[in-house]
């Protein structure tokens, strides 16, 4: 569960946030470093099981009808 941030008049809820003041954007600002880890591995997984054998495949499949 996503922790919201806390304030001095207390935290801040839901219906509080609505958007930065500034032009900027804070993309994970309200990212836990438990949030942190767990989209760390879920990356280093999604690229060693699925994106790196599937680039692998499609550059076998297009080798073989260079070839």
């Amino acid at each position: 569960m996503q922790e919201m941030p806390v304030t001095a008049d207390g935290p801040v809820t839901k219906s509080q946030v609505i958007r930065p003041q500034s032009t900027a954007v804070r993309l994970g600002a309200y990212l836990t470093l438990s949030d942190h880890e767990r989209l760390r591995v879920f990356v280093h997984e999604f690229v060693m099981h699925g994106l790196i054998p599937w680039a692998e495949k499609t550059i076998r499949t297009l080798n073989e009808q260079v070839t």
